[in-house]
């Protein structure tokens, strides 16, 4: 079977061939795609990068089997369609590192002005709070500190010494 489909082949004048300046120009035209997709993970929904992934792969790979099967052109379309499938997934993979970072940082920085298990709620709660506030059962302490004001005037330099002196204060 073999020997006649390359019989076939000599006589149809057909020769399946390769060139390595249409693979390195494939694989150019799929990084500049792979550079826009990583674009769109940034700054779109997730959602249409996973169509758009699977979609640019599809018509790479169609586009191959079209030239295999009607030009006798063997591309190299795995390397670009790994291109594409490895740039998506490192753009997501860094840009959900950093909205962890980015969370975290915001909740070190609020829990200096309210109690952990407040903002250790907010963060699980995953809804903003509303500007119209709650309705909880709660203890409220008011504190007044004396001679308070002529302490801070006399720390109005040194901010975070005041900070550090209301920090101790209360806990």
């Amino acid at each position: 079977l073999f020997h006649l489909q390359a019989i076939d082949q000599i006589l149809a004048n057909r020769f399946i061939t390769s060139h390595p300046t249409i693979d390195a120009i494939v694989t150019l035209i799929c990084g500049i795609i792979a550079l826009g997709i990583c674009v769109l993970i940034v700054r779109i929904p997730l959602i249409y990068s996973l169509i758009a992934i699977p979609l640019t792969s599809a018509l790479v790979f169609g586009t191959a089997v079209y030239a295999f099967l009607y030009k006798g052109f063997l591309p190299n379309f795995p390397i670009p369609i790994a291109l594409l499938l490895l740039s998506g997934i490192a753009t997501y993979s860094a840009k959900s590192l950093q909205e962890a970072n980015l969370k975290k940082k915001f909740q070190s920085s609020f829990a200096q002005y309210v109690p952990k298990d407040v903002v250790n709620r907010i963060s699980k709660n995953n809804v903003l709070p509303s500007l119209g506030g709650e309705i909880t059962d709660a203890t409220v302490l008011f504190l007044d500190i004396r001679g308070f004001t002529t302490l801070s005037e006399s720390l109005k330099d040194t901010p975070e010494v005041l900070v550090s002196a209301i920090g101790t204060i209360m806990n």
